[in-house]
């Protein structure tokens, strides 16, 4: 079953400045509140069988009302940027209790609202709250159930992590990692790595935009060399050691009026 992102954001900050807690807990478990938040939305989260930090974590108490039960690929694909996140993603922090203060073990657990804010159960209730009210950030994890493709946090993502290339009317301007170049050569190495002139480029994410003859606008996310435009299956784009190349469906009557390439590093 797949569930709207939108609907499990606006479930979870309807609770935001309540003393929400489940009343068969003995306390107020932030993962029970991540639950209860994805079960109303009619998904059950599964348990983590070994969570991220396993190796850190196997000698304490385990269980469905701990952070790191959430942290496991059971429960999807794991995002290893802030700066990736989309909305409906859960997040996790380390170090956000004192006992905690010098442990590597996952302490806390949030859901991505969106614009850099998350909401989660903290020991005073459930607040709506920037994502670095906790300094600690560890991964954030994209549940199976999500529906909704998204796009990363790009506008808060450090400038020197993020290159942008823009194609308009066959005229080229971009900024490399921030600082704005004359000429920008785009392609691939033989493992998949995408390049910016010859240098490695380590992307965590990579968005393609592109606008057509009418104004509108199209988005996709590379993987594995390959961008499929979101609702638009008959565009694709492909970025290959020759650079990137665009194909459009004849039948679509489509043509392209400017490309954006926003690259984040990790």
């Amino acid at each position: 079953m797949l569930v709207s992102s939108s609907k499990i954001v606006d479930y979870a900050k309807s609770f935001d400045h309540s003393a929400w807690r489940d009343p068969a807990s003995p306390g107020p478990f932030c993962a029970l509140f991540v639950r209860h938040v994805f079960r109303h939305c009619g998904f059950n989260l599964p348990v983590a069988s070994k969570p991220s930090d396993w190796a850190d974590s196997k000698h304490m108490s385990q269980g469905a009302a701990f952070a790191n039960s959430l942290a496991g690929d059971e429960i999807g694909l794991k995002i290893t940027s802030k700066y990736q996140l989309r909305p409906g993603d859960l997040v996790f922090w380390r170090q956000t209790y004192a006992e905690y203060a010098n442990s590597p073990v996952i302490t806390h657990v949030g859901i991505y609202a969106g614009n850099h804010q998350v909401v989660d159960r903290g020991s005073s209730g459930v607040h709506f709250r920037s994502i670095d009210t906790f300094p600690n950030f560890v991964e954030g994890r994209r549940p199976r159930c999500i529906s909704a493709v998204g796009g990363e946090d790009i506008d808060h993502a450090p400038p020197n992590k993020v290159s942008k290339i823009e194609l308009v009317h066959g005229r080229v301007s971009a900024k490399v990692r921030g600082t704005p170049v004359s000429a920008v050569r785009l392609g691939a190495d033989s493992t998949g790595a995408i390049m910016i002139n010859g240098q490695l480029t380590h992307a965590s994410s990579f968005l393609i935009e592109m606008q057509d003859q009418n104004g509108r606008w199209y988005k996709g996310y590379l993987h594995d060399r390959r961008c499929n435009f979101i609702g638009m299956n008959k565009i694709n784009c492909t970025v290959s050691n020759g650079g990137l190349s665009v194909e459009i469906d004849t039948s679509t009557g489509i043509k392209a009026r400017s490309i954006v390439m926003t690259i984040v590093e990790a």
